[in-house]
């Protein structure tokens, strides 16, 4: 039996304007693992001496490669100090597509068959987009943002990081919808749960069920800290961002079962509240996000839209304010402030391509 939302104290309740039918690795880090490639390319040319040639890339077996370069991510790029943990590896676009885990986070990378070239982050030329500031979305009074992301998919983090000044800017004059990519029967990278069982409970909600549907990338974890985020957002709006940015600042995927404890506390919200509103609305709120998710062809994380139209500008809060005053009939006042932050390229997701 589905119990009814409990009724939490009073408080501001998020805008609606329209009807509906529908902690990381350091900065250092990421950093060096982004100039990465030239580095590889490099290396490679002047140990061959000929450019890439195609007796340079024969195969290598898969789990080979795989652990090789997650070795070599966690000895030459990070040092020792962090450690880097195979997760799968599939072929991709002519290469081998490997991820991996670093403190709770998965990453991903594609590295050459011939496993001597490590390509940290890659251009899709066919998905390039107009600048944000272009965007042709359908103009209203209070434009929408729905925004799509796995708590703990490092680039869906990246995306919340951009949205939040932006949301504090136009508070009352734009909304912000968070959603949370809900996958059907997936216990794994290459694991449907109908053929493994046992991997249910560290994925889905619906866990009993022969093929459930409400599952998630980066295991039960995230799928529960989702739940409560959407909670928190509906009854408590005034402090989703600032819970929201403990949880990515402060938690991984491995620590979230308690830390988001600590997270409720630091922004002055009632854990043991929150707690019992999450269970009590978990299967309905995974119902309702899976099935919008569907509906609107989201496949990975972050997935944004703007009054409906798809985004995929850049993540930084600039891309987003600009993309969102576009949607305005009448821009505000505050979409001639400047906020703060360089441009991220918008080139990375969490999906199960």
């Amino acid at each position: 039996m589905i119990m009814a939302e409990p009724n939490p104290p009073e408080g501001p309740k998020p805008e609606n304007p329209r009807e509906k039918t529908k902690p990381g690795p350091n900065v250092w880090m990421m950093t060096t693992f982004a100039v990465l490639a030239i580095f590889a390319v490099s290396m490679f040319v002047t140990q061959s001496g000929s450019g890439l040639t195609g007796a340079a890339f024969a195969t290598v077996p898969a789990q080979e490669v795989g652990q090789k370069a997650v070795d070599f991510i966690t000895n030459d790029i990070m040092g020792g100090q962090t450690t880097a943990t195979f997760v799968n590896i599939t072929e991709k676009n002519g290469l081998y597509f490997v991820t991996f885990d670093v403190e709770g986070k998965v990453y991903s990378t594609y590295v050459s068959k011939d496993g001597k070239l490590l390509f940290p982050q890659v251009v899709e030329m066919s998905e390039v987009s107009e600048p944000a500031a272009e965007l042709e979305a359908e103009k209203s009074d209070k434009p929408v943002v729905q925004f799509f992301v796995m708590t703990f998919c490092p680039y869906g983090q990246q995306a919340e990081t951009g949205l939040k000044p932006v949301a504090e800017l136009l508070k009352g004059k734009a909304v912000f919808e968070p959603h949370f990519v809900i996958y059907p029967n997936y216990c794994g990278y290459n694991k449907p749960c109908t053929t493994y069982p046992d991997e249910r409970k560290n994925f889905c909600l619906d866990a009993a069920e022969t093929s459930p549907k409400y599952c998630s990338m980066h295991g039960i974890a995230e799928l529960n800290e989702g739940i409560r985020q959407l909670y928190i957002y509906k009854n408590y709006p005034d402090k989703f961002w600032s819970y929201v940015n403990y949880i990515n600042t402060k938690c991984s995927v491995s620590t979230v079962e308690t830390c988001w404890k600590d997270a409720a506390k630091a922004v002055g919200l009632d854990a043991t509240a929150i707690e019992n509103g999450a269970k009590a609305n978990a299967g309905k709120y995974a119902a309702a996000e899976q099935a919008l998710g569907e509906e609107l062809g989201v496949q990975g994380s972050p997935t944004i839209f703007v009054n409906d139209i798809p985004y995929s500008g850049g993540r930084a809060a600039e891309n987003f304010k600009a993309a969102v005053c576009a949607a305005f009939t009448t821009a505000p006042a505050e979409c001639s402030q400047t906020l703060s932050g360089n441009a991220s390229a918008a080139s990375g997701s969490c999906d199960t391509g």
